[in-house]
């Protein structure tokens, strides 16, 4: 597994450059803006998160994780018999159409909408119940506190290339630029995102998975 202390080194090998060239927070950059690039284009399982929390009666809004970046489900669990009953989503147009600030209205979720950085459920919570999340997660970027990026290991020379074409176009060399940019996007042409690899590999090793199964 390659760390930031490495790629940094590595970069400043294949462009030629040393650490007065290219400081630390420059080489940071343009590693970073090839990890968000890759992020961005591929759903990596590192980005997939699961989250729990109770509701509290007549709340009918909350916060979600600070690296929160899409929902994928969003379901309330039974707590009599644990089942997760998957919540349908509404637009606020719906929602300011249907909702009622009364607590007679109010009673066990079935829809909710995204509003920024929160989620509100409809009906509002008449008592505790348990909220499931499962959604897609930003990385933290690759600084000082965080050297190790979070990518599978064949993923990271992908990294690499994509920092190296930035880092020549950042000096104005583009001939090397457009020649390295080209053998990244080779590199991410060739990927075989995990998702694939596990769907065909299960499929052939016959593994059932224990729990429930989520669509």
């Amino acid at each position: 597994m390659l760390s930031l202390i490495t790629l940094r080194s590595e970069l400043r090998l294949h462009t030629g450059q040393d650490e007065l060239d290219l400081p630390d927070p420059d080489a940071d950059l343009l590693l970073n803006r090839t990890y968000w690039e890759i992020q961005e284009k591929f759903h990596l399982r590192q980005t997939e998160a699961s989250t729990t929390f109770p509701t509290v009666a007549s709340q009918r809004e909350y916060d979600l994780p600070p690296s929160f970046e899409s929902l994928r489900i969003s379901a309330i669990r039974d707590n009599e018999t644990f089942k997760d009953n998957l919540l349908d989503r509404m637009s606020i147009k719906q929602y300011e159409n249907t909702y009622i600030a009364d607590t007679e209205s109010e009673g066990k979720p079935k829809k909710y909408y995204r509003s920024n950085d929160t989620i509100v459920f409809w009906p509002t919570p008449d008592q505790v119940y348990t909220v499931v999340l499962h959604y897609l997660q930003q990385l933290d970027d690759l600084t000082d506190a965080n050297l190790d990026p979070q990518l599978p290991r064949s993923w990271q020379e992908m990294l690499l290339q994509g920092a190296v074409y930035r880092g020549f176009y950042r000096n104005n060399d583009y001939k090397k630029g457009d020649s390295a940019k080209a053998a990244y996007i080779q590199l991410i042409q060739s990927a075989i995102p995990v998702e694939s690899k596990e769907e065909w590999d299960s499929s052939r090793a016959r593994v059932l998975p224990l729990g429930r199964d989520y669509p």
